[in-house]
């Protein structure tokens, strides 16, 4: 799964920095459609990056069986 979240996160980061640089070519600043859909994005990308985390967490969190069974 974390392969999916990685490549969806640069599909979101490509698409705001796609939106920076259309105003920036255009000298101007993000219109209030444009800065609505980069927060949009930015909150995404935000969301990705705690399931990235949550998905490190439990992995490191895992117990390799060999050091189960010695366990018991």
């Amino acid at each position: 799964m974390g392969n999916k979240l990685i490549s969806k996160d640069r599909e979101l980061r490509a698409e705001m920095q796609d939106l920076i640089s259309v105003a920036k070519k255009e000298k101007r600043q993000l219109t209030e459609e444009e800065q609505k859909r980069f927060d949009e994005l930015r909150a995404e990308r935000a969301m990705i990056d705690m399931e990235v985390e949550a998905e490190r967490e439990i992995r490191d969190q895992e117990v390799p069986q060999s050091t189960l069974e010695k366990r018991f």
